[in-house]
């Protein structure tokens, strides 16, 4: 018996036929687009991240250059920086300087449609049935808020998926050799995981070993890619903060592992990084991967595949990109499971089947996404989790050059709103470019019975501070600060030295 001549596990309980219709699949595709678009136009930002992301985007277009230094904190404002998101901010800064955060939700949408684009164009062109291609999309969509989000790794899933659908196919050109290190030089100016693209390429260089006639420049676009990561503006220093975040082998990065939510283990991350369905579909990826290398067949991706499922469980931050590449790699190996004894249906052309998912989708979440924009106060697009329409109404009502604390998560939106009046802040969600001295003073605020005087001590002029907090507590009794103004749940406080 061949080696790939394997009896088909049997899913009778799975509608295959219905998933073999064209015109099926098309409706159920664009339901669950357009589901999750419109989503994405109506719900609150709930992302810090983009806040100082366009920040910087909107001082590398004032001034003609990245930045360099921590300037946006008062606490280390000449610390090194590495913005290694720097194009993405530029993409960021426009809409967010003339349309307010309701622009994020835009980039949110635009980030979905290109994500799924890609998806079923890989999954359509690399699957001998249409069945299998929609349960590997069911399978990816289980991560859509990842997909949807305004912050660059959302991105950075489609630019994953776009070097895939070059790499993968059989076969090999001068243009797929130019696609692949554009994208990769692109990939090395928006989002830190670009060393995944030569991964990839590397890869599917090993699933093709065979063809003789297209190894050479395979290795050599390979070769190119990696080299082409050097053109950035940080040169080396890029790939240096990499390998820091990677290893965690100095005190920065160090603290951040240990700190940050998103880089724990997945048993030790919250429901944001580990939900049940997240879970649930990184344990199908891994079993598809385990049964292409049982049965000795797309051994390459196999491998691939399972590599970013063990990074996922070290650091949960790793669960949407192991689950949305794994998920459209191994939609072969769904194929091979799926019973073989009817024929697979017709096939459908990936252009048609995307256009005709994305569509709708697209009209019906940019009509609301207008109509709220018309009717949603500015502060409305703001989820109560980054302090909403009281931190945004606080942090206009700071007095030029202020230096301000605020917790972790609103910090960004502030830094946003008084850095083009000369406002610093304490600490914000950037984490890299502060010393390990400023992280953990910063890390122990939140529980800091004395944060009135650890502040003042720290040159703070101003805090804005939720009810109830411990830090809250400590300025609402000392002598150091008094209360200026109250929005909500939310409070400002001003340092004595200030009256």
């Amino acid at each position: 018996m061949p080696e790939n001549d394997v009896s088909p596990l049997r899913f009778r309980l799975l509608p295959l036929g219905a998933l073999n219709e064209p015109r099926t699949v098309a409706v159920l595709l664009a339901l669950l687009f357009g589901a999750l678009a419109c989503a994405g136009a109506l719900f609150p930002i709930t992302d810090p991240d983009v806040w100082w992301i366009a920040a910087a985007g909107r001082d590398t277009l004032a001034h003609g250059a990245v930045p360099r230094v921590n300037g946006y904190a008062f606490t280390d404002a000449a610390h090194p920086w590495v913005m290694h998101e720097w194009l993405y901010g530029i993409v960021l800064a426009p809409g967010a300087v003339h349309l307010g955060p309701s622009s994020f939700a835009l980039v949110g949408i635009a980030c979905g449609a290109l994500a799924f684009g890609l998806f079923v164009t890989f999954a359509v062109t690399h699957a001998r049935s249409l069945a299998a291609a929609t349960l590997s999309v069911l399978l990816m969509a289980s991560v859509a808020s990842a997909l949807f989000g305004p912050r660059p790794s959302s991105a950075a899933l489609s630019l994953a998926l776009a070097m895939a659908l070059v790499a993968f196919p059989a076969g090999w050109s001068k243009t797929r050799s130019a696609l692949a290190v554009l994208l990769e030089l692109l990939w090395a100016q928006m989002h830190g995981s670009f060393p995944l693209g030569v991964v990839i390429l590397l890869f599917a260089g090993v699933e093709h070993a065979r063809d003789r006639a297209t190894l050479a420049p395979r290795t050599m676009t390979a070769i190119a890619a990696m080299f082409v990561t050097l053109v950035n503006p940080y040169g080396l220093r890029l790939h240096g903060l990499v390998a820091h975040y990677v290893l965690g082998d100095d005190d920065v990065s160090s603290l951040i592992h240990r700190q940050i939510e998103e880089f724990q283990p997945l048993w030790r991350a919250g429901p944001v990084w580990a939900s049940p369905p997240t879970v649930i579909a990184l344990v199908i990826v891994v079993a598809l991967a385990a049964s292409a290398l049982v049965h000795r067949r797309h051994r390459a991706r196999a491998v691939l595949v399972l590599a970013l499922a063990a990074m996922a469980v070290h650091q949960a931050r790793h669960a949407a990109l192991a689950i949305v590449l794994g998920s459209a790699l191994l939609v072969s190996e769904i194929d091979d499971l799926l019973e073989r004894t009817k024929p697979a249906g017709p096939r459908v052309r990936a252009s048609s089947l995307v256009l005709a998912m994305l569509a709708p989708g697209l009209l019906v979440s940019a009509l609301l996404w207008l109509h709220a924009l018309r009717t949603r106060a500015e502060g409305a697009w703001i989820d109560d989790s980054l302090g909403g329409s009281s931190v945004l109404a606080l942090s206009r009502a700071l007095p030029d050059g202020a230096h301000t604390y605020a917790p972790f998560a609103p910090s960004a939106l502030v830094l946003w709103e008084s850095a083009p009046r000369g406002g610093r802040v304490f600490f914000d969600p950037r984490n890299d470019c502060y010393s390990a001295d400023v992280l953990r003073t910063s890390s122990a605020l939140p529980s800091d019975d004395h944060a009135d005087r650890t502040l003042a001590d720290r040159g703070t002029d101003e805090a804005i501070l939720h009810v109830g907090t411990v830090p809250f507590d400590a300025l609402a009794r000392s002598p150091l600060w008094e209360s200026v103004k109250r929005d909500g749940e939310w409070t400002l406080f001003r340092s004595a030295r200030h009256r």
